[in-house]
C-alpha cells in the first residue's frame, strides 16, 4: 500500500501527535519535546517528513541542512543532518516497518537536493537503516555498563580499586561533599551555568575551544530539562569535578563530564564515575550509557557496547568528492566513531 508523505519546518501540534505512535521513548535518542525546547532556543528551520498510511504515522525523521565548515578535508558544504547531532550523542529515523523506512530514506534524499545539500551525513544512528542506494555508510559501537548483565549489577563498577581508591583519597584529604541536581531542582541551572567556565578551562588546558564558548550552549543544555542531571563533586565551595547526564528512561547517558584542572593529581574523574554508579544504583537506573568517544576509561568500565549506524549519501560533486575522501579515511581507521 502507497505511503503518505509530508513535510514541515517546525515541531508543531501535528508532529507531536503524529510521533506518539513511534515509541519515541524506547531508545536513547531525544524525545520531541527536546527536539522542540532545542528549536526555540536555535531558532533554526527544520526539515520534518513523515510517512503515514491510511491515516496512521509509520515513520518520521526530523533533519536540518546546515553549512559546515569542513567535511574529511572539503570546505564550504550544505549538509543535510539529524536535527540535534551535536547536542545529543545519539539520534534515529523512527520508522514502523521496512516500507516506512524505503519511503523516508527516499524522501530524505529528494528534501536534500531540493534544499541544495551537497551530502546527506546522518551519524550516530541507534537504529539500523539500509537502502539499496544509499552504500556509503559504516558501523561503530560506543561503551556501555548493564547492570542486568552483571551478576552483582553496580557493585561491579563500585568495587574497582582505582575507583574506591581515588574516591577515598579525596574523602580524606578534601572538604570532600558530592550532590546531585535533577532538571527541575532549584540550584540545577545554577550548577550548569558553574559547568561552562569549567569546560572552557579544562580543555582550554588541552589547547581546544570549548564549545560553551557559544553563548547558546547553556540554554541547549537547560532545554526541556526533565530529564537532565548535574552531579557535582566539590572541596568546599571549590568544583572539583562535575558531570552534566540525559536519562533515557532506565538508561543514564554520560553526557559531559568535567574535571577541575588544578585537582588533576586525584583522578577526579574516577571519583565522579564512582558517584554516579552509587546514584545508578540508589535510583534503579540499569545502563549507564558512555556515549561518544574513545577513551580508554569507557572500554575499561563497561560490559557491553550500542552499535551504531552512519549513512552517508553524496549529492553533488562536492559530496562525491567527500565520499571519495571518507572511503580512504575509513580503510585507514576502521574502528573510529564519527
Amino acid at each position: 500500500m502507497t505511503m503518505e508523505v509530508s513535510h514541515c519546518s517546525e515541531i508543531d501540534d501535528v508532529v507531536r501527535h503524529d510521533s506518539e505512535s513511534l515509541a519515541w521513548e524506547k531508545q536513547p535518542v531525544p524525545s520531541i519535546a527536546e527536539l522542540a525546547a532545542l528549536q526555540q532556543v536555535r531558532q533554526q528551520p527544520l526539515n520534518i517528513i513523515t510517512v503515514s498510511q491510511n491515516g496512521s504515522c509509520k515513520g518520521m525523521a526530523i533533519c536540518s541542512v546546515e553549512h559546515a565548515e569542513r567535511v574529511h578535508g572539503i570546505r564550504n558544504l550544505k549538509v543535510m543532518r539529524m536535527f540535534g547531532y551535536d547536542l545529543f550523542d545519539y539520534s534515529a529515523i523512527h520508522a514502523k516497518n521496512d516500507a516506512a523506512l524505503k519511503s523516508l530514506l527516499n524522501e530524505l534524499g529528494a528534501e536534500a537536493k531540493r534544499a541544495g545539500a551537497d551530502l546527506i551525513l546522518l551519524s550516530n544512528l541507534v537504529n539500523p537503516a539500509t537502502h539499496p542506494d544509499m552504500l556509503i555508510k559504516e558501523s561503530c559501537s560506543t561503551h556501555l555498563f548493564d547492570a542486568d548483565h552483571s551478576d552483582t549489577g553496580f557493585d561491579w563498577l563500585l568495587k574497582k580499586k582505582s575507583l574506591r581508591r581515588h574516591w577515598n583519597k579525596m574523602r580524606r584529604e578534601l572538604d570532600y561533599r558530592c550532590e546531585h541536581f535533577r532538571g527541575n531542582d532549584p540550584g540545577f541551572f545554577r550548577e550548569l551555568e558553574a559547568l561552562a567556565p569549567l569546560h572552557i578551562s579544562r580543555w582550554a588546558h588541552d589547547g581546544v575551544e570549548s564549545a560553551f564558548i557559544d553563548p547558546l550552549r547553556i540554554q541547549e543544555y537547560a532545554a526541556a530539562p526533565e530529564n537532565k542531571l548535574i552531579t557535582v563533586i566539590k572541596d568546599g565551595d571549590t568544583i572539583v569535578a562535575t558531570h552534566f547526564g540525559i536519562i533515557f528512561d532506565d538508561v543514564l547517558l554520560w553526557h559531559t563530564p568535567v574535571v577541575n584542572v588544578d585537582y588533576f593529581n586525584y583522578s577526579p574523574l574516577e571519583a565522579l564515575l564512582f558517584e554516579t554508579a552509587e546514584l545508578c544504583k540508589s535510583e534503579e537506573i540499569r545502563v549507564l550509557d558512555f556515549g561518544l568517544g574513545d577513551e580508554a576509561y569507557k572500554n575499561r568500565f563497561s560490559n557491553e557496547s550500542r552499535p551504531l549506524t552512519e549513512i552517508f549519501v553524496p549529492i553533488s560533486w562536492k559530496g562525491r568528492l567527500c565520499a571519495l575522501l571518507k572511503g580512504m579515511v575509513s580503510w585507514q581507521r576502521k574502528s573510529r566513531c564519527v
